[in-house]
């Protein structure tokens, strides 16, 4: 097909669409919708799954379930702290090793004579540091705090929109569930980490119930590797780590049934999304690119 005879075609279609108005808005808008559609599912794919994790070394984080043998590529339940204690001891293939648990019921903060349940998220003194994010105003956990009383440091959005953003809160203390808790630190505004609606993280201390009852408390666990470490090496050593500590667990945990799995963060745990969302989007994604 030569130039003239598309612009033969190009001038009937454009007189087809003129002298059919209803028509023509109907194209305009099915053309506008998948357009959109795709932009749309596009930035989200963008930001969930392409895009690195805003933390430091975001290739190398991961996340280590308790998983069936037989669902090794997935898993299925938290670890035991005694676990992650183990590990983070005598673990050579992490830089850091970190504990956070969303296995929590809400707490009660009293604030200016008004009383309100939020998500406290326990997190162990490295997590920060581990994901390589400072405070914004503060600092985050150190282990000096180890040997004080409830430590913890605030959500950007907890602290703007509920607290109303003081300015001199950082070394004051906040009443949490009866027990006066003292803040260390404010996050980034940008800073987002699982699940989003956490106001504010505590800090897991030797006086804690983890550490009293180790094998009955949970936690996810964190880890950034250390350089030229595969996920299939610390697995491995996580896993002989723990046959070593089994012995001490009580008969009823059913432990030996489970595993270790290192899982990679970028495409296993985001702040976004876990991997139901993940694939949901990718099936999504297909669905509305093969249609529009």
């Amino acid at each position: 097909m030569n130039l003239e005879s598309l612009i033969q075609d190009a001038r009937f279609g454009l007189r087809v669409l003129f002298r059919r108005p209803a028509f023509t808005t109907v194209v305009v808008v099915v053309l506008a919708l998948g357009i959109g559609a795709n932009t749309a599912i596009f930035s989200i794919v963008d930001a969930v799954l392409l895009r690195p994790l805003p933390y430091r070394d975001s290739d190398r984080l991961v996340l280590v379930w308790q998983s069936s043998k037989e669902h090794r590529a997935t898993g299925e339940w938290f670890n035991t702290y005694r676990e992650f204690e183990e590990w983070q001891r005598n673990s050579r293939s992490f830089e850091k090793l970190a504990a956070l648990t969303w296995a929590v019921s809400e707490k009660t903060l009293v604030w200016r004579g008004k009383t309100q349940n939020i998500l406290a998220i326990p997190t162990s003194v490295d997590f920060f540091s581990m994901l390589g994010v400072n405070a914004a105003i503060g600092r985050t956990f150190e282990h000096p705090d180890l040997n004080e009383g409830c430590t913890a440091v605030l959500s950007h959005a907890f602290w703007q929109n509920e607290l109303g953003a003081p300015d001199d809160l950082v070394g004051r203390s906040i009443p949490l569930d009866q027990r006066e808790c003292r803040i260390a630190g404010i996050m980034p505004k940008d800073f987002s980490f699982y699940p989003t609606q956490t106001a504010l993280w505590t800090l897991i201390t030797p006086n804690s119930e983890f550490a009293k009852d180790p094998w009955g408390s949970v936690t996810g666990v964190f880890g950034r590797l250390k350089p030229g470490v595969s996920r299939a090496a610390a697995e491995a050593e996580l896993s002989t780590l723990e046959q070593n500590i089994l012995p001490e667990a009580s008969k009823d945990l059913a432990l030996p049934q489970a595993v270790p799995v290192v899982l990679n963060l970028q495409s296993e745990f985001t702040w976004l999304a876990g991997r139901n969302l993940r694939t949901a989007l990718i099936l999504l994604f297909g669905a509305v690119f093969s249609c529009c």
